[in-house]
């Protein structure tokens, strides 16, 4: 037995449910796979029990029945028997069990004492290295991360459900949704058409919004989220381009309709300034809305920052701008790889914390080379998993160059087309877009401007 004391306790364990449920594998030969899921070796404190369960897994692997004589056929054939205390050990540990019909309460008590063990460990070992000079706080606080959330990982949920559960699971949800005064069962988007179609965004769901650069992605995104905000639903934004500050001046550019350059130049007036304090300044401060523009953004962290938002804040609604920028865990020499690891980390994301996930991605130059410049799914750039993982895929577009020279009023236009999308329709719509405010509108939506006057050049600081 591995006896390592901390502050002179002996660490969390339960020997005599250790035997209990060992035993109880033996009387029964369904017990070991009503634990199969939960237990390893690992998990039992005592050498001889890790052992004992090592050769139960085995027998489990080459389909033989577990029982008593073949448990100790097993570990003498592996040379573990005396070790473990022999025939007559492995012989006690069925003298106190009835029966198996509580071994999953007893295993989950004995998983329970491994998670602590295995907290008090890694905490122990952070601990000394936290005390090395070499040691960067900020890799340190990764690891623990990392470190901490894989014991959690090791925590077993029962992912299987009978018809029952899942025919009554179903009609709750529908009931529910008779409740509601609208058809919007998700975290709504402010667009009329997008929403019919999707219903909002909806809980376990990675959304792909895919554009070329300079398209409005960002500004799509941020008009997103602030729609999203204004119905009650806290949104965090991970943004690897763009400062906190710059999402902010777009927008505020959006919310009180003046021009973003005179706000990124403060060529504005006071009148004008005061007029945004006083309400459009006011109305965003309220909104439930949290960045982070940590640029070396990996899953890893991603993850542990967005666990924390939704504990503290609620948070309904997490968009990363952009995919591609995201780096890895590891450094891979194939970026297509890593890449599909990333979209299938978000997707296990949103599916873990019960929030869609808005996951922005360039799209590759073919796009450009078709004369009316409509995307297909193929266009995603380096990996085609980003498609497979994605629940909806929407692309964002305007029209070719040639086509809004011909036509000036094409250019505040963008298409949004949903290519993808596994529970609801199809959709191929236009939204009006005002770059000079960084906004995005229903089609011939009107609204009073604060000052859609360009700077004149010789008020402009370069």
């Amino acid at each position: 037995m591995t006896d390592v004391r901390i502050f002179g306790k002996i660490p969390p364990q339960n020997l005599e449910m250790e035997k209990v449920v060992l035993g109880a594998i033996m009387l029964e030969s369904s017990a070991f796979e009503r634990v199969s899921d939960l237990l390893k070796a690992e998990t039992f404190y005592l050498e001889s029990h890790k052992e004992i369960f090592q050769s139960m897994s085995s027998l489990a692997a080459n389909n033989s029945p577990i029982d008593l004589l073949t448990v100790v056929e097993s570990l003498k054939k592996s040379g573990k028997l005396d070790a473990v205390g022999g025939p007559y050990y492995i012989s006690t540990l069925t003298n106190n069990v009835v029966s198996s019909a509580s071994i999953e309460s007893h295993s989950r008590i004995i998983h329970q004492k491994y998670l602590q063990r295995e907290i008090g460990r890694i905490a122990g070992d952070l601990y000394a290295e936290s005390f090395d000079d070499a040691t960067d706080g900020l890799d340190l606080l990764e690891k623990a991360d990392k470190l901490f959330l894989e014991v959690g990982g090791s925590t077993y949920r029962s992912s299987v459900q009978n018809m029952q559960t899942v025919m009554t699971k179903t009609m709750e949800k529908i009931e529910y949704y008779r409740t509601l005064d609208t058809a919007i069962t998700g975290v709504p988007s402010g667009f009329n058409q997008v929403d019919r179609a999707t219903r909002g965004w909806q809980d376990g769901d990675l959304i792909i919004i895919a554009a070329r650069p300079s398209t409005g992605k960002t500004a799509f995104a941020l008009n997103l989220a602030i729609n999203a905000a204004k119905e009650d639903r806290a949104v965090g934004i991970w943004s690897l381009e763009m400062d906190a500050v710059s999402q902010g001046t777009r927008m505020l550019s959006a919310e009180s309709r003046a021009h973003m350059l005179k706000l990124q130049t403060g060529k504005i007036s006071s009148d004008e300034l005061q007029e945004i304090y006083n309400t459009p300044m006011k109305r965003l401060m309220n909104l439930p809305v949290f960045f982070d523009d940590n640029s070396d953004l990996t899953l890893t962290k991603l993850r542990s920052s967005a666990r924390r938002l939704v504990k503290k804040h609620g948070m309904k609604l997490l968009i990363v701008d952009y995919l591609q920028l995201m780096q890895g865990e590891e450094k891979r020499s194939n970026r297509e790889q890593e890449i599909s690891k990333i979209s299938r980390g978000l997707k296990n994301l949103a599916k873990e914390l019960k929030i869609p996930v808005i996951a922005l991605s360039q799209l590759s130059r073919d796009v450009e080379k078709r004369k009316d410049n409509k995307p297909m799914l193929a266009d995603i750039r380096e990996s085609g998993s980003i498609e497979q993982d994605a629940d909806v895929v929407i692309f964002l577009y305007a029209e070719n160059e040639e086509a809004r020279r011909d036509d000036a009023s094409l250019e505040n236009v963008r298409h949004i087309r949903i290519a993808k999308q596994r529970n609801g329709t199809l959709l191929d719509t236009n939204l009006d877009f005002d770059a000079s405010i960084q906004l995005f509108t229903d089609p011939k939506v009107q609204w009073k401007k604060v000052d859609l006057s360009e700077p004149k050049q010789a008020d402009l600081p370069f």
